[in-house]
């Protein structure tokens, strides 16, 4: 995203003000274990629903792996 969060934002709402679309770089729920909606709202609410559920971390790259993926980047907010 290019962009460093502002420290007077919490995380949720940091996703509100920059969370968009996924259609420059595909992004993998790893608590949904699914790709991420290209709907802008639909990827906010997963983004929140991160800070909420659990996240199964080896469950989403075991499928993806399946998948035939073989590089990971794991990215968040700290």
């Amino acid at each position: 995203m290019g962009v460093v969060p502002d420290s007077r934002l919490g995380k949720i709402e940091f996703y509100e003000a920059h969370v968009t679309t996924g259609d420059r770089i595909p992004m993998f729920s790893a608590t949904e274990l699914a790709f991420y909606s290209g709907e802008p709202a639909a990827i906010r609410q997963t983004a929140r629903n991160q800070w909420v559920q659990t996240v199964r971390f080896r469950e989403a790259i075991e499928q993806l792996y399946e998948q035939g993926y073989r590089q990971f980047i794991e990215v968040g907010p700290s």
